[in-house]
């Protein structure tokens, strides 16, 4: 199985997707992420007629152009005060002293927002590491707080963020990790902040999360995602946060 994965790495014809999918195949806890019923045909069908469903998105729920950059390119703010784009979320989360955490919690200055889950055994920990980084650069600064939101509700509960979050010195009001309900998640990952999801995995499709980190200015301008995992970009989302809020 591991030679596979490394084959898999190295062959352009394998993403990340099929790679997963062999990763978790004989994974005991198949089916402990999200529910059933966000994955049946019948939500399917009918999701493009849903009144909040963007015009990005087709019968199958599934992103088409332009927001289909979001799955591979890197779009910084480096010199712009434009957003890519911009959204309107509403949501109800929990974080993980258990405080009730709501869109309009999130900062008016800039929130840094990524997804992730606890158990994850590949790109979580280099994203959180790498988002610890940006908390020490940022931490004296201005209006600032760091939002991971989990995509494994189910088995991360409040007292697994706790444990997690001390694990790479959290400070308090400044990182914030979110838990909740599975379809406010999953609404927030495709439809607000405009992420891929493969359904074709079934309830094992939050092991293939993005590992994007987003620069929000005032609850819903985005001015830039940059890929967690590599140091450089994160450097490029430290030097565009210290443009607005110093």
């Amino acid at each position: 199985m591991l030679a596979l994965l490394v084959i898999c790495g190295i062959l352009s014809s394998c993403g990340y997707l099929d790679a997963t999918k062999q990763r978790v195949e004989e994974r005991k806890d198949d089916g402990s992420a999200l529910p059933d019923e966000y994955f049946n045909t019948a939500e399917a069908t009918a999701y493009d007629q849903r009144h909040d469903s963007p015009p990005e998105y087709d019968s199958a729920g599934n992103m088409t152009s332009p927001i289909q950059s979001i799955q591979s390119a890197t779009r910084v703010a480096q010199g712009s005060n434009e957003p890519i784009f911009t959204m309107a979320p509403k949501f109800e989360l929990v974080n993980q002293l258990n405080e009730a955490f709501h869109e309009y919690n999130m900062t008016e200055g800039l929130s840094i927002v990524t997804f992730f889950f606890t158990h994850c055994p590949s790109i979580c920990p280099t994203v959180s590491h790498n988002l610890l980084e940006v908390q020490n650069q940022l931490a004296d600064k201005g209006d600032f707080q760091i939002l991971s939101i989990s995509v494994d509700p189910k088995r991360d509960s409040v007292a697994r963020l706790l444990e997690y979050s001390k694990g790479y010195n959290a400070l308090p009001g400044r990182w914030d990790f979110l838990t909740g309900d599975s379809a406010t998640i999953l609404t927030l990952y495709r439809k607000t902040f405009k992420l891929p999801f493969d359904e074709s995995m079934g309830k094992m499709a939050y092991q293939a999360h993005s590992s994007k980190v987003f620069l929000v200015r005032n609850q819903t301008d985005i001015l830039g995602f940059y890929d967690g995992t590599n140091p450089d970009e994160m450097k490029l989302l430290v030097e565009d946060a210290l443009r607005f809020i110093e």
